[in-house]
């Protein structure tokens, strides 16, 4: 079993693809849904389409642009969230991981966070998603980051914390 981390302390530098990742994961379960929603809609459409009545017909066609809409816009959102992203989301800052917490800071700003401050913590491909006790935007750490051993005692201590499931 890997040693819990005393203080791992790096530089991390986001390009379009990883803030794209990042929204994608931490919101995939909204997004998903988006999309159920517009898919029953559009199946919702098509007995109103086939009945070919006027206005019957014509509620349908309404209903068929929302749900392609929806399912759309769910598709199109992380990337639309990216492109309006300032530049100051694209400057590299360093990511301190500790046993009291995660602080992330650039030459200008610091934001530190205990790990009290925290519900729980997942994996997957590209990220630690760590989830607020209190709603708002998760904190991602992206693994491409971390060495092989870092992101095990990271895990460790994520596990020893009760966060990791």
């Amino acid at each position: 079993m890997p040693e819990p981390i005393e203080s791992l302390s790096i530089m991390v530098s986001h390009s379009k693809a990883d803030h794209r990742r990042s929204l994608r994961s931490s919101r995939r379960a909204v997004l998903w849904r988006i999309r159920i929603v517009g898919v029953l809609v559009v199946l919702a459409s098509l007995p109103a389409i086939a009945l070919g009545e006027e206005y019957v017909w014509l509620g349908g066609m309404v209903l068929l642009v929302l749900g392609g809409a929806l399912v759309a816009r769910s598709l199109l959102l992380p990337g639309a969230i990216v492109r309006r992203l300032p530049a100051s989301a694209f400057v590299p800052h360093r990511l301190e991981i500790s046993s009291v917490g995660v602080r992330q800071s650039t030459d200008t700003a610091a934001v530190e966070l205990t790990w009290a401050e925290f519900r729980e913590a997942t994996r997957d491909r590209h990220h630690w998603v760590l989830r607020h006790k209190v709603d708002g935007p998760p904190t991602n750490i992206s693994r491409r980051h971390l060495t092989a051993d870092q992101d095990e005692r990271l895990g460790a201590l994520l596990k020893e914390l009760g966060l990791l499931a």
